[in-house]
């Protein structure tokens, strides 16, 4: 929110509130009609839509009949991705003879976001589980990848262990859950 003020004693006309960058308004935010009395305020809500990750900059211009019209107010924002999509969240292996490796099982990892994203690493913490996967580097916007997942049991056992997946998302590391059990 910004607070718009008017110290004089006459009204102000406010002729238009434009917005450059990545911002704009927030109609059910805002207070502010057409004109602004005296010795009154008004708010104007703002709405931060990055189109890129890191610091964005842009600004709200005020044109009214005010002096030294139009004001123009700086804006700052920082784009960061939301969360990535992982389906499933879980992958269950059931029973696996020892020494034998399982058939392969996927994971879809999606960027719902409107940014691209960066995944810095996908792996497995656990030694009976392998990964291969296609979703190193940056990974834009709507894109999806494939991680493919087996399961190898060393002893007989249950086993479990997580893919787990670094990126420059919120939430990160996103983990997924990994189940089987080894049998002889």
């Amino acid at each position: 929110m910004i607070a718009l003020g008017n110290p004089g004693g006459e009204p102000i006309a406010i002729e238009r509130i434009d917005f450059a960058g990545d911002f704009a308004i927030a109609p059910e935010a805002s207070t502010c009609g057409a004109a602004l009395a005296a010795h009154q305020r008004c708010t104007i809500g703002v709405i931060f839509t990055p189109t890129a990750m890191g610091p964005r900059q842009g600004s709200m211009i005020v044109t009214d009949n005010a002096m030294n019209s139009p004001q123009v107010i700086g804006l700052d924002g920082t784009g960061i991705a939301g969360k990535i999509k992982i389906v499933p969240g879980t992958l269950e292996f059931g029973r696996e003879a020892v020494g034998a490796t399982s058939t392969t099982k996927s994971i879809t990892l999606a960027n719902p976001n409107q940014v691209p994203l960066k995944i810095d690493s996908v792996s497995v913490n656990g030694a009976d589980f392998r990964e291969t996967d296609n979703c190193a580097g940056v990974f834009a916007a709507g894109a999806s990848c494939t991680i493919s997942v087996t399961f190898a049991p060393s002893a007989a056992r249950a086993g479990s262990a997580a893919v787990i997946i670094a990126d420059d998302a919120t939430g990160s590391p996103q983990k997924v859950k990994l189940r089987g059990t080894g049998t002889r």
